[in-house]
C-alpha cells in the first residue's frame, strides 16, 4: 500500500483525495498541518509522494519546497495551489515540485499524475514457494550452504518454552521475536497481523479490515508503524495470504520463475527487510513476519528457511489459540457481569459440583461469603443440584426459606446444563419471591374471608327462611292446641323447614369430607327411592318422581349415604326447576369406557326452564344460584360425591326428550350378589 503524506492545514483535503482515488487498498492518505511537523517522517522512507497544499504563490510555498527536498530529495512532490503565475510555477519546480496542480484537483489529472510517478517497476523482488520440507531446491537461490546455521531440536525447546510462557499475546510474540534475533542474527523482525479488535480495538473501518497491522517489531523505529500498515490487496500482504509463500529479496537478481512487484520492493525497503515468511495457522495465513539482513551479512540456507517456517507457522497455532482464550475470556467477563447485575440470585457448578461461578445477590439471600463451597449450600438444594449436575434431572422450580432469613420466600429452578452426550453441570437460579407469596397470602386471605362472608349470608338466610314458619306455629300453638287441621299443618311445616336445615348442615359435611367413602354394592332403584324419600317433604306439592325400566336391575358399588344424598340434591333440584308440576325422570343407559368398564348414564330430567350454555358452564360452582331459595351448593355437592365415586356429572345445554337434563355417568359393579 502506497502512503500519500499530506500537508495542508484543512484536514478535509486528505478525504477529499481519498474520495477522488477511490481506491483505499492501493492510497493511503496520512495528514501533517505543515512541514515543521513531518520533518522526522520525512527523513524515513515512508512516504510514496508528499502532497503539499497551499494557498500562497509568494516565496513562503517556495520556503516550504526547499524544506521539504532538504531532509527527502527523493520523494516525488505535488504542489496544490490556487491560482499562480507561471513565473512562480517555473520557481516551485527549480527547488524540487514534480507537480503542480490547480484548485479544484481534477481528479483525472492527480490520478495520472500518481500513475507516472508510481509507474516505474523495480525489478528486485521475487516471490518463492514456501519452504515446505524438501520443496525448496537449492539451485532456485544464489549459492548459499546447504547446511543450516542453528541446530532445530534446540530451538524447538527454546520456542516451546515461550509460547507457555504467558497467555498475554503481545509479550510472547515480542519475547518469540528476540529469541527468533538471537538464533538468526537478523538485525531487525516486524511481525504482522490481521485485524484483531482485541488487539487492535482502534480499527473500526471497512478499509482497515484489508490492512495488517504490527503487532511488535525489534530493531525497528516503533513511530514508523503508525503510518505503516501491509495490505492484503497488494504488496508483501497479498502475496502471502494468497499464496502461502515465502518472500525473498533477491536484491536485483531476476533469475526466479515469479514475476517482480515494485509494492513489495517498496515495503521490503521501508521495512529493511530480507525475508517475508507467512504466519499460518494449519489452516490459513493470518499474518506476515517480516526479517531483515542477519548481521553477519549471510543469506539463509533452504533448510533454515523450512526451519523458519514452520517456526512461524507454531507461532500462528499460539496466536490462534490465545485469541481463542481472549475470546472465552471476554465472554465469561461478559456473563459474569450481567450474573453480577442481576437482581436475582445464580450459582453455577460444573458436573464434579465444583462451582464455578456464583453472583452477589445468591451470596446475600444465603448469606454465604466467596469462596463458596458446595457443601456451603442448604441441605435441600444440595440434593436436587446433584441430581441435575450428575444425571441432568429436570426439577420444576419450588419455593424455599433461607435458615438465615425465615421471613424470606425464595423461588429457586435449578437447569442442568445437557450437552449431546453427558451433563455438563448444572445452574441454579433465586428470585426473592417474598412480596409475591405476601400478596398470595394476602389474596388467599381475602379471599377466604369473601367466601366465609359469603356462606354466612347465604346460610343465615336460609335458617332465617326456616326459621319464621317455625316461630309463627310456635307463637299460634297455644290457642290451636287441639285443632286436628293446626296439628297437621305445624308436623307438615316442621318436617319441611327442619329438612331444609338439615340439608344445609349435610352440604356442608360433605363438601368437608376428607375421608374417602365406604363402598358396598346398591341397587340404584333402592339409592332413588331414599333420595325421594329425602326430598319429598321439602316440596310444597306432590312430588313425582319416573324410574324407565332400564334401571331396575342395576347394580353400583358405592357409599349408600352419599350416594343417596348426590340423588336427592339431583332430584329436589328438578322438583323446584317446576314447583307447580314437580316432576323427574330418571332414565339409564349402558354402555363400556374404552378400557372395558361396564358403566351406567343416569339422567335426571324436569320439566323446567332449559339450560343455557353459560349456566351449564358454572351450574356445578359453589354458590351458584338462579333462584331466590337455596345457598347454590346442591350441584356441588352432588358433583363432589358423584366424582369420588369415580363418576362424573355432566350438565346437557340443550333439551332432551324428557326435558331438561342432568346426567350422572357411574361404573356398574362387578359383583351385584
Amino acid at each position: 500500500m502506497i502512503q500519500l503524506l499530506v500537508i495542508s492545514k484543512s484536514a478535509e483535503l486528505p478525504k477529499s483525495i481519498d474520495a477522488i482515488l477511490a481506491a483505499p487498498e492501493r492510497f493511503a492518505c496520512r495528514h501533517k498541518p505543515d512541514v515543521e511537523s513531518t520533518v522526522h517522517l520525512l527523513e524515513m522512507p515512508l512516504f510514496g509522494a508528499c502532497l503539499l497544499d497551499t494557498d500562497l504563490t509568494n516565496i513562503q510555498p517556495i520556503r516550504q519546497i526547499q524544506q521539504i527536498r532538504r531532509h527527502n530529495a527523493k520523494i516525488p512532490l505535488i504542489v496544490i495551489t490556487g491560482e499562480a503565475t507561471e513565473e512562480w510555477k517555473e520557481e516551485a519546480t527549480l527547488n524540487g515540485a514534480d507537480f503542480i496542480l490547480a484548485k479544484p484537483i481534477r481528479g483525472t489529472l492527480l490520478k495520472n499524475s500518481l500513475e507516472r510517478i508510481f509507474a516505474a517497476p523495480t525489478p528486485s523482488t521475487s516471490v518463492v514457494e514456501a519452504p515446505i520440507p524438501g520443496s525448496v531446491r537449492s539451485d532456485e537461490f544464489p549459492a548459499t550452504p546447504s547446511h543450516s546455521s542453528f541446530p532445530a531440536l534446540e530451538i524447538l525447546r527454546d520456542f516451546s518454552r515461550i509460547f507457555s510462557f504467558t497467555l498475554n499475546l503481545r509479550s510472547f510474540t515480542y519475547q518469540f521475536s528476540l529469541k527468533l534475533r538471537e538464533i538468526t542474527g537478523v538485525s531487525r523482525i516486524a511481525i504482522f497481523l490481521e485485524k484483531t479488535a482485541s488487539l487492535f480495538p482502534e480499527t473500526t473501518t471497512n478499509e482497515s479490515a484489508n490492512r495488517l497491522r504490527c503487532l511488535c517489531s525489534v530493531g525497528i523505529e516503533p513511530e514508523l508503524f503508525d503510518y505503516l500498515t501491509l495490505s492484503t490487496t497488494a504488496g508483501i500482504g497479498k502475496a502471502i495470504l494468497r499464496s502461502g509463500r515465502i518472500l525473498r529479496n533477491l536484491n536485483g537478481n531476476d533469475h526466479s520463475a515469479f514475476s517482480s512487484d515494485p509494492e513489495i520492493e517498496r515495503e521490503f525497503k521501508l521495512l529493511g527487510g530480507q525475508v517475508a515468511i507467512p504466519i499460518l495457522n494449519r489452516k490459513r495465513a493470518i499474518g506476515v513476519a517480516v526479517l531483515g539482513d542477519r548481521l553477519t551479512g549471510q543469506p539463509f540456507s533452504n533448510e533454515e528457511l523450512e526451519l523458519l517456517f514452520h517456526l512461524m507457522e507454531e507461532l500462528g497455532v499460539a496466536i490462534t489459540g490465545n485469541l481463542l482464550h481472549e475470546h472465552l475470556l471476554a465472554n465469561h467477563n461478559l456473563v459474569s457481569s450481567v450474573f453480577s447485575q442481576l437482581t436475582g440470585g445464580c450459582l453455577v457448578v460444573d458436573n464434579e459440583l465444583n462451582v464455578l461461578h456464583v453472583n452477589p445477590a445468591f451470596l446475600k439471600f444465603y448469606n454465604l461469603s466467596e469462596p463458596v463451597e458446595f457443601s456451603d449450600l442448604p441441605h435441600k438444594i444440595t440434593n436436587l443440584l446433584y441430581e441435575s449436575a450428575q444425571h441432568g434431572k429436570v426439577h420444576e422450580p419450588f419455593l424455599h426459606t433461607p435458615e438465615s432469613a425465615p421471613e424470606q420466600t425464595l423461588r429457586v429452578s435449578i437447569v442442568p446444563f445437557q450437552p449431546t452426550e453427558g451433563t455438563s453441570g448444572a445452574m441454579i437460579s433465586v428470585e426473592d419471591y417474598t412480596p409475591v407469596e405476601a400478596a398470595r397470602k394476602a389474596e388467599l386471605k381475602a379471599s377466604r374471608l369473601e367466601v366465609i362472608a359469603l356462606i354466612a349470608e347465604r346460610f343465615a338466610h336460609e335458617i332465617r327462611n326456616a326459621i319464621v314458619p317455625i316461630d309463627t306455629n310456635r307463637q299460634l300453638m297455644a290457642e290451636n292446641r287441639e285443632d286436628p287441621e293446626f296439628n297437621e299443618n305445624l308436623e307438615k311445616i316442621l318436617a319441611q323447614e327442619t329438612g331444609r336445615i338439615s340439608r344445609l348442615a349435610d352440604q356442608l359435611l360433605y363438601l368437608s369430607r376428607r375421608e374417602s367413602p365406604q363402598f358396598e354394592t346398591k341397587f340404584l332403584p333402592e339409592l332413588l327411592d331414599e333420595a325421594f324419600k329425602k326430598a319429598k317433604p321439602l316440596i310444597a306439592e306432590e312430588a313425582k318422581i319416573i324410574q324407565k325400566p332400564t334401571i331396575a336391575k342395576c347394580a353400583i358399588a358405592c357409599d349408600g349415604a352419599s350416594l343417596t344424598h348426590a340423588f336427592f340434591e339431583l332430584l329436589l333440584n328438578g322438583f323446584q326447576a317446576n314447583p307447580k308440576k314437580p316432576t323427574v325422570t330418571v332414565t339409564g343407559t349402558f354402555a363400556t369406557d374404552s378400557d372395558g368398564t361396564p358403566s351406567v348414564r343416569i339422567e335426571f330430567a324436569d320439566r323446567g326452564k332449559n339450560f343455557d350454555s353459560e349456566t351449564a358452564a358454572t351450574a356445578t360452582e359453589p354458590f351458584f344460584t338462579t333462584r331466590n331459595v337455596g345457598v347454590g351448593l346442591g350441584l356441588s355437592v352432588a358433583k363432589k360425591i358423584v366424582n369420588e365415586h369415580g363418576g362424573t356429572l355432566e350438565i346437557d345445554p340443550s333439551q332432551s326428550k324428557n326435558g331438561k337434563a342432568v346426567s350422572v355417568v357411574l361404573p356398574l359393579s362387578k359383583d351385584p350378589d
